[in-house]
This record gives structure tokens, C-alpha cells and sequence, in this order.
């Protein structure tokens, strides 16, 4: 966006907005735009021992489902700005975290 002398942005986050966990992220482009699909994965109410999961999960087709929890398009202009911002949080998450990920 634009920068606009005399203004800045205020960020609100409506309560009915909810937060999703996202195990896999999908980014796709187009010429001008890039699309980021978040998803949940989420393993299926399986359980036993090793073989009995191993079956289940073979009978199921050896699929797991990932649910589409977010997805975002923005112009491709911005992805430099969103790639710096990103590795300066990861980097500020390893310091802060002495290197855990």
C-alpha cells in the first residue's frame, strides 16, 4: 500500500474473526497476483499399534485430509515486503528461542 503522509494504518481484528492453525501452505501466482492457501491437516481417529494405524490409514486410501483454513491474494508487488517481514520474525522467533524451531 501506498504510504500517505499524516496517516497510519489501525489494525482491527473483528472478534468473530477466528485464528486457525495451519500445518501446509500452498502459494501459487498468476502474472500480477500471488495466492497463499493456508491448510489443516489433521490425522483421522485412528489407533493401535504401528501395523493396525499402518492398515487403517491403507484401507482410507493413504490420503489425509487438508482443510483450507485461509486463503489470501495479494498483488505480487508486495511479496518483497512480506518475505522481509517474515524472515525478521523467524530470525527474532530463533533468537528468542535459542535456535528451536
Amino acid at each position: 500500500m501506498p504510504k500517505v503522509e499524516g496517516f497510519s494504518l489501525e489494525y482491527c481484528i473483528p472478534d468473530e474473526l477466528a485464528s486457525r492453525f495451519a500445518t501446509h501452505v500452498l502459494v501459487q501466482r498468476t502474472d500480477h497476483e500471488v495466492v497463499l492457501s493456508f491448510f489443516e491437516a489433521q490425522l483421522p481417529p485412528i489407533s493401535g499399534e504401528p501395523d493396525e494405524i499402518a492398515e487403517q490409514i491403507k484401507e482410507r486410501g493413504g490420503k489425509l485430509r487438508a482443510e483450507c483454513v485461509a486463503r489470501v491474494t495479494m498483488a505480487a508487488s508486495r511479496m518483497p515486503d512480506l518475505v522481509q517481514v517474515l524472515q525478521k520474525t523467524l530470525e527474532a522467533h530463533r533468537s528468542h528461542s535459542g535456535g528451536a524451531e
